[in-house]
């Protein structure tokens, strides 16, 4: 089952950031500045319960240096999910010693709680 999930994510790094039917990508990665290391974390909240964590980092030259997933048994909100998610990357980043981090997320709220105070209207 592992190898097949490997298999998935190999393609996934080396897939095209552009749609190859003409289409454009909605947004496509783009490097930290050297000597910086960005970590794209995200989430996932599953129906029958629980959510996924994840996070990536990455080198100014795109190389994936490592990543961390983690299943809770726990469901969350999709914003406080993905706000572990930030965490979770963020502890990764900390114990490898990184000395600079930026972190992605696509959740506009969770970006910014972390810059600012959250909005009124969230759990964060």
């Amino acid at each position: 089952m592992l190898s097949a999930y490997w298999v998935i994510f190999k393609q996934l790094m080396h897939a095209p950031a552009h749609a190859t039917d003409g289409r454009r990508a909605l947004s496509t990665w783009q490097p930290p500045p050297v000597g910086t290391y960005k970590i794209n974390c995200d989430a996932a909240c599953f129906v029958e319960g629980g959510c996924g964590l994840g996070a990536v980092i990455r080198d100014h030259m795109g190389n994936i240096l490592m990543g961390a997933v983690h299943r809770l048994s726990t469901s969350f909100t999709p914003e406080i999910s993905e706000a572990m998610a930030m965490r979770l990357g963020l502890q990764v980043a900390l114990q490898a010693g990184l000395p600079k981090v930026i972190v992605e997320s696509d959740c506009v709220n969770v970006v910014h709680a972390s810059r600012h105070q959250p909005p009124p209207d969230t759990n964060l």
